[in-house]
């Protein structure tokens, strides 16, 4: 008996999620019976201890098209990789346990991937959801179809590159408003790195883009993006900072490689470095409310000044507050950049609360 081709494998992973993952589950199903196909639906169980494996063996028994993978816990990253390592479809879709996929996501995808069978990456858009509101997530005013071999296809494709570094708008790091050609991968190795504990998805797309050769972006939303307070990105973390100069030493020996190999135009690959200190920035702005000021912070306000101050000027914030071209910050950091090179952390404190009223005010 021949197999029945697997189009399209959906990579989820699972860790301490079993309030969510009925939901998000239950989605891709709807979807998929929508589009009438049953999709591989790959559940890496990340050495959960809340009862999610449990939930997944379930689910894979509710749904025959879900497999589910036990491991320790080892990360996202590890988790995902783990995922395109044992996924059998020529697409792999990544989404979060936390979220969920719209009802015509899978007809959505299915669609484009005959229309471009030979693309490398597929770009969609999303929703966001923010406690009952939904906001949507659109990357670009206009369809996009970028290749390398045709005229100004390696300037769009490099400029994708640079707004996943540092988005002008709407963020492209994630991996979930994506799909990607699981051949493309393998061929050039992309993995997400597992040294990394935070934005290795950045850090992934980073890499796939500038590797990818052909690309195309559709303006249909697939994905729900649910913002949740209690999440990795919004909890609080006191080694924030190490974590984060770490992806910064990653990316920092990248543009090294391309700089060495001269894989790159030399006016966009300093384009490119200009995000990187635009992005290093703004993470040091982001370790305000994950890291500093957070009210799980037990310190003193005289102790969190004290280690704003020192971390300024550390490597490699200390370097990019010396050589980003301040017309490229968004105005607040252009404040932070401003507080920065007067060595004032009271000031950058104030503006971090300042932040704080306007965001909750909606100003």
């Amino acid at each position: 008996m021949v197999k029945k081709k697997i189009e399209l494998s959906v990579i989820i992973p699972v860790y301490n999620v079993k309030s969510y993952l009925n939901q998000c589950v239950c989605s891709i199903a709807e979807s998929a019976a929508d589009a009438g196909i049953e999709p591989e639906v790959l559940l890496i169980d990340d050495g959960s201890t809340d009862g999610s494996g449990q939930l997944a063996e379930e689910l894979a028994v509710r749904y025959p098209f879900v497999r589910v993978i036990h491991q320790e816990n080892r990360g996202v990253a590890a988790a995902r990789n783990k995922g395109m390592e044992e996924a059998l479809g020529s697409w792999l879709f990544f989404v979060d346990s936390d979220d969920w996929v719209a009802l015509r996501s899978i007809n959505i995808i299915l669609s484009a991937v005959s229309r471009y069978p030979e693309a490398d990456i597929i770009l969609f858009d999303a929703w966001e959801e923010r406690g009952g509101q939904q906001v949507e997530w659109a990357h670009f005013t206009k369809e996009l179809v970028l290749k390398e071999a045709e005229n100004q296809g390696r300037k769009g494709l490099d400029s994708i590159r640079q707004q996943i570094l540092y988005p002008k708008d709407t963020p492209l790091a994630a991996p979930w408003d994506k799909i990607y050609r699981k051949e493309f991968l393998k061929r050039n190795r992309l993995m997400f790195p597992e040294n990394l504990k935070v934005l290795d998805d950045m850090v992934f797309n980073m890499e796939a883009f500038g590797k990818a050769e052909y690309v195309v972006y559709q303006k249909e939303k697939i994905y729900h993006y649910q913002r949740i307070g209690t999440s990795i990105t919004n909890s609080y973390r006191p080694d924030r900072v190490k974590q984060d100069q770490r992806v910064w030493e990653y990316i920092e020996k990248y543009l090294e490689e391309l700089r060495a190999e001269e894989k790159i135009e030399d006016s966009r690959r300093k384009e490119l470095e200009q995000c990187f200190y635009c992005r290093t920035i703004k993470s040091f702005a982001i370790c305000f409310r994950l890291c500093f000021f957070h009210e799980n912070n037990p310190r003193s306000l005289r102790e969190k000044l004290k280690e704003v101050k020192k971390i300024m000027k550390e490597e490699p914030y200390g370097k990019a507050f010396q050589k980003v071209k301040v017309k490229n910050l968004e105005w607040r950091l252009k404040l932070v950049w401003l507080m920065a090179k007067g060595n004032c952390a009271l000031g950058m404190g104030c503006l971090y609360f300042m932040n704080q009223w306007m965001e909750k005010h909606g100003k």
